[in-house]
C-alpha cells in the first residue's frame, strides 16, 4: 500500500486520473477510488444518472480552492493544512511539549481555566487539557499575513467540518472538530474573526448538529458581557436567532449548574453545622456529668476534717483527715511508721 508521501505525488502528478474537479478556474485531476471511496456523495454523483458520471468532471465552484486542496489533501493522506493557519497549529503542538511554559491570553478578563471547565460541566461538553487557557500559545492572535483569504485557524477548521458533513466524510468532520477545538478555545471571543465564525459556524450546518456549536456557545457563555458590547456581535444575534437562542441556553444551564453548586455548598455547610452542634451538645452532657461528680465530691469532703495529731508512741506529730462526726482532736493515735512497727513485731510474735 502506498505511504503518504507516494499519495501526495499521486495527487500533484494526477497520473492515471479518471476524475477532474473543477473549482473556480482551477482544476484537480483525481482517482474515483480514492474520492468516491470516501465519500458517498461523490460515489453517487459518479454512478448515478448524473451528467458528472458520464463526463467524468464535477463542478465545485461553491468551494474555494484553498478548500478544494484542503479537501483533496485529507482524502489522499487522511490529514489536511492549510499553510496560513499551519503555524497556528504548530504553535499548539509545539506549547503542549512545555506545558511549563504558560503563555499569556487574549480571553477576557476572568476567562481562565476554572471557567472553561464549570462551563463545560454544565453544558455536559468535554475539553481536552491541551487547549485549555492554562496552556495558550504566545499567538494566540493569531492572523497568518500569508492567508489571502484573511481567515483564522478555526474559521479554516469551520469550513472544512462543513464539507465533511455536505460530503457524508465522518472521518473528516472528526479531524476538522478536534483542531477546531484546539484553536477556538486558544484564540477566543477577541480576535476580528470570531463574529464571522460564529455566523458561519450556525448557518453551515444543520441545528442539530452541535460539533462546533457547543465549544462557541461555551465561549458566548464565558464572554456574554464583553460580546455584548460590540454591535456586529448583535447584529448576528438579529440576523442568525440561533445565535441567541444558543447563548440563552448555555446562560440557562450555567446559572441552574451555578445554583445547584451554592445549594449543594449550603447544604454541606447545614450538615457540618448539624454535626458540629450534636458534638457541643455531647460535649456539654459529658461537662455536666463531670460537674456532677465534682459536686459530689466536693459535699463529701465538706463532712471531712483535716487535724494535727501526736503519735503516742513517737510523740511526733502528723495531720489525719477523718469524718468530722468521730472528730477527737483530744484523742490519741499512731503515726504510720509505728503503726507499720507495730504489726511487724506483732506478726514475728505469731510466728514464733
Amino acid at each position: 500500500m502506498p505511504d503518504m508521501q507516494q499519495m501526495q505525488q499521486m495527487l500533484k502528478s494526477g497520473d492515471f486520473s479518471d476524475l477532474t474537479l473543477k473549482c473556480r478556474g482551477h482544476e484537480r485531476r483525481v482517482h474515483r477510488v480514492i474520492v468516491c471511496g470516501q465519500s458517498p456523495v461523490f460515489k453517487a454523483m459518479c454512478s448515478g444518472p448524473f451528467q458528472e458520471a458520464s463526463s467524468g468532471v464535477i463542478d465545485l465552484s461553491d468551494h474555494t480552492i484553498v478548500d478544494l486542496d484542503c479537501l483533496l489533501q485529507y482524502l489522499y493522506t487522511r490529514d489536511y493544512s492549510d499553510p496560513a493557519t499551519e503555524s497556528a497549529d504548530a504553535a499548539v503542538s509545539s506549547n503542549a511539549d512545555n506545558p511549563g511554559e504558560v503563555m499569556p491570553s487574549t480571553l477576557p478578563n476572568g476567562f481562565n481555566h476554572d471557567m472553561v471547565v464549570d462551563a463545560a460541566a454544565s453544558l455536559n461538553v468535554d475539553i481536552p487539557q491541551e487547549v485549555m487557557p492554562s496552556a495558550l500559545p504566545m499567538d494566540s492572535t493569531h492572523s497568518p499575513e500569508g492567508d489571502k483569504e484573511g481567515w483564522s485557524a478555526p474559521l479554516r477548521h469551520a469550513r472544512m467540518y462543513a464539507i465533511g458533513d455536505r460530503y457524508d466524510i465522518v472521518p473528516l468532520k472528526d479531524l476538522a472538530k478536534s483542531k477546531f477545538g484546539a484553536t477556538v478555545y486558544r484564540d477566543g471571543p477577541r480576535t476580528d474573526t470570531f463574529p464571522e465564525l460564529i455566523e458561519y459556524v450556525h448557518t453551515s450546518t444543520p441545528e442539530s448538529d452541535r460539533g462546533l456549536r457547543d465549544p462557541i456557545q461555551q465561549i458566548i457563555v464565558l464572554s456574554a458581557e464583553y460580546l455584548l458590547m460590540h454591535q456586529d456581535i448583535i447584529e448576528i444575534m438579529l440576523d442568525v436567532p440561533t445565535v441567541a437562542v444558543d447563548m440563552c441556553k448555555g446562560l440557562l444551564a450555567w446559572a441552574e449548574t451555578e445554583i445547584k453548586s451554592r445549594n449543594d455548598h449550603i447544604a454541606s455547610m447545614q450538615t457540618k453545622h448539624g454535626e458540629e452542634k450534636q458534638r457541643l451538645e455531647q460535649t456539654a452532657a459529658e461537662n455536666d456529668i463531670q460537674m456532677k461528680k465534682a459536686e459530689e465530691k466536693l459535699e463529701r469532703c465538706k463532712n471531712l476534717a483535716e487535724w494535727l495529731w501526736r503519735c503516742e508512741t513517737c510523740r511526733s506529730e502528723f495531720t489525719k483527715t477523718i469524718p468530722i462526726k468521730i472528730l477527737d482532736p483530744l484523742g490519741f493515735t499512731e503515726c504510720f511508721p509505728c503503726q507499720m512497727s507495730k504489726k511487724y513485731r506483732r506478726a514475728i510474735m505469731w510466728k514464733e
